[in-house]
C-alpha cells in the first residue's frame, strides 16, 4: 500500500539533520514513533536476530501512527548467547549481506545522536530485560512450549525426519534453554559497554527493575 516517498524523506531527515539539537529531535518524532523503534531496537538485539536485513516500515496516511518497524522474520534468532549485534544498528557505512549488498540504518543511527534518547535507551533496555526477558521467566515459557509440542514430536519426526530423533530435537530445547539463561547478562554487558555507562550504573538500573 502506498509508496516509500515519505519514509525516504524521514530516513534523509535522520541521516543528515543534527539530531543532537533537541528542537530537531522532536520535530524528528513527529514522524517516527520513538518509543515502538526502541523497543524494537531492544528485542532485536537481545534476541541475536542476525538477519536484520529485511526491515520493513508502516504508518497510517494521516500520522495517526507514525513510523514504525515491522517486527517479523526471527528464524535466525536465538542462536548464540554472547552475541553482540547492537554495533550494526549504528553502522554509518551499513551491514553487509552475504551477498555483499548494504542494508542501512539511519532511523537509529540518528536516534543515537541524541543524548536523552541514548539515556532513555539505556534505562528502557535495562527494563525490557529485567521485567520481561529475564531467565527465570524465560525459561519457564520455553519448558511450557517445549512441554506442549513435546508429545506430537514423534509424528513430526515420522513424517518429516526433521529433526532426526527426539535426542535431535531435546538436544535443540537444550540449546535454547542455555540462550535463554544466560542472554540477559550478555546483552546487558555488551549494552553497557557500547553506550559506555559504568558496572555502578547499570547495577543500579538492574536493582530498580529487578523482578
Amino acid at each position: 500500500k502506498g509508496d516509500n516517498d515519505d519514509i525516504k524523506r524521514v530516513r534523509s531527515f535522520a541521516q543528515t539533520e543534527d539530531l543532537s539539537d533537541d528542537a530537531v529531535f522532536a520535530e524528528f518524532s513527529q514522524w517516527v514513533d520513538v518509543a515502538y523503534f526502541t523497543d524494537y531496537f531492544i528485542a532485536q538485539t537481545f534476541f541475536c536476530n542476525s538477519d536484520m536485513f529485511n526491515q520493513k516500515y508502516w504508518r497510517t496516511t494521516d500520522y495517526a501512527v507514525k513510523w514504525r518497524p515491522v517486527f517479523y522474520d526471527l528464524d535466525f534468532a536465538y542462536k548464540t548467547a554472547e552475541r553482540d549485534m547492537i554495533g550494526q544498528y549504528f553502522n554509518p557505512e551499513g551491514v553487509p549481506s552475504a551477498d555483499k549488498s548494504l542494508t542501512y540504518f539511519e532511523i537509529y543511527i540518528g536516534l543515537k545522536k541524541n543524548k536523552a534518547w541514548r539515556e532513555y535507551c539505556v534505562e528502557r533496555y535495562v527494563e525490557v530485560v529485567e521485567k520481561y526477558f529475564n531467565s527465570d521467566r524465560a525459561t519457564a515459557l520455553l519448558d511450557e512450549m517445549a512441554a506442549a509440542i513435546r508429545p506430537e514430536m514423534p509424528r513430526q519426526i515420522a513424517r518429516w525426519k526433521k529433526p532426526y530423533s527426539m535426542d535431535e530435537w531435546e538436544d535443540q530445547i537444550k540449546q535454547l534453554r542455555y540462550f535463554v539463561e544466560n542472554r540477559p547478562q550478555y546483552a546487558l554487558e555488551n549494552m553497557r559497554h557500547y553506550f559506555g555507562i559504568s558496572q555502578s550504573e547499570l547495577d543500579a538500573l538492574i536493582q530498580k527493575y529487578k523482578q
